[in-house]
């Protein structure tokens, strides 16, 4: 499986939105995100530190549940830079018109210099 762009985003904003303490991944899943890719986009977003997010290990699947804690301050970064509907599109257009994907931390600052270029800053 690939990383989605939009499903990171739409993990990160759920995370956020949730009020509840105990977050699955069910919490997460829709007609549009199914659980193997919400799974799998908890795990990437776990990987580097953005999420607290315990797995239940279930070795029948490569896809296993998480008990999903909340944000880091570096995924709550992340989502300010992500959160702004015209910021994104302009970013995830430009990634996928030149170089087809990249790194978070690009995506981060390309999303910071377009939020920048907006502020007038």
């Amino acid at each position: 499986m690939k990383r989605n762009l939009d499903t990171l985003r739409y993990v990160l904003m759920a995370t956020e939105n949730l009020d509840n303490n105990l977050v699955f991944v069910d919490n997460y899943v829709t007609d549009k995100y199914s659980f193997n890719e919400i799974s799998f986009h908890i795990s990437l977003l776990r990987d580097d530190g953005y999420i607290i997010a315990n797995p239940i290990v279930d070795t029948s699947s490569r896809y296993c549940d998480y008990l999903v804690i909340r944000l880091t301050n570096k995924d709550c970064d992340l989502l300010d830079t992500l959160r702004n509907d015209t910021i994104f599109n302009t970013v995830k257009n430009k990634v996928f018109s030149t170089v087809g994907s990249t790194t978070l931390n690009i995506i981060t600052n390309m999303a910071l210099d377009a939020a920048k270029r907006r502020l007038n800053i």
